[in-house]
């Protein structure tokens, strides 16, 4: 009784709270609102806590190297999760549906952010993803409307289809040299989005954008990767307009507004 007491207030969960198969926590279905988990847990498996909604916050050990598939999906009240650097993997929909989540910490040790992880996260507001990270997977961030701004680090390669899409108060992004892939629709619907940095065109698949936005301030199409054609996505806007800034090798941006819609490039 005391166990489940103490767990209730948010002290540190022994092994005895908590559904275990070997060194994997594979549920919990106690009361508690913090929890922090012992060391020694290497796994968080699928579905550990989905739909569990009375936490607001977990503390994960040194020991956890792996957030498997959905492992805290619908924890509408989750405010704040501690992801330890030890951890390799976070799974697909692993906090899909945190409501509540306002910040989320990628750690160096994860190099890929899988399908949904944190999708419909509406009160997300800031996402910091590490250097470590190279893909942003489908529908990684989809409608998290709250987010405003992402930086996305040089280490990233890869942004898959729609890994943005339905950001309605996403404001800025700034697409470093090292992407080579923005995949359908990745940032499909994002109606607040104001300014886009995107790459030197000597250096990724944007190609001719600044001249492109020049000759069609109604419908510009962001030109061709270096080995095929592009498919444009279109991103709509509210305001009248928009802008786009390209990098060029001096390190100097070169400005663009246009009127209404865009298309951005994907390859």
């Amino acid at each position: 009784m005391e166990r489940k007491d103490s767990a209730a207030k948010g002290k540190m969960l022994s092994f005895f709270d908590l559904e275990m198969n070997g060194l994997e926590v594979v549920g919990y279905f106690g009361e508690a609102t913090e929890i922090i988990l012992p060391e020694g847990v290497t796994k968080i498996g699928e579905y550990a806590f989905h739909n569990n909604e009375r936490l607001r916050k977990v503390t994960l050990p040194d020991s956890v190297t792996q957030i498997d598939d959905w492992a805290f999906s619908n924890c509408t009240s989750l405010e704040k999760i501690y992801i330890p650097n030890s951890v390799t993997r976070i799974g697909e929909f692993a906090f899909e549906r945190c409501t509540s989540l306002v910040e989320v910490c990628i750690p160096d040790s994860v190099t890929k952010i899988e399908v949904c992880a944190f999708s419909e996260c509406e009160n997300l507001k800031a996402i910091h993803i590490s250097d470590s990270v190279t893909e942003i997977g489908d529908l990684a961030f989809s409608d998290c409307t709250s987010l405003e701004e992402i930086h996305i680090p040089g280490s990233v390669t890869q942004i898959a289809d729609s890994a943005f899409d339905g950001c309605t108060g996403l404001r800025e992004v700034s697409i470093p040299d090292s992407v080579q892939e923005i995949g359908k629709s990745a940032f499909g619907g994002c109606t607040g989005l104001r300014e886009v940095c995107i790459p030197d065109s000597g250096k990724s698949a944007f190609g001719g954008a600044v001249q492109a936005l020049r000759k069609s301030a109604s419908r510009p199409v962001c030109g061709k990767s270096a080995n095929r054609p592009s498919r444009a996505v279109q991103i709509s806007r509210k305001s009248t307009f928009s802008t786009v800034r390209q990098k060029s090798e001096s390190g100097h941006f070169t400005t663009v507004q246009v009127s209404r819609k865009f298309i951005f490039p994907t390859v």
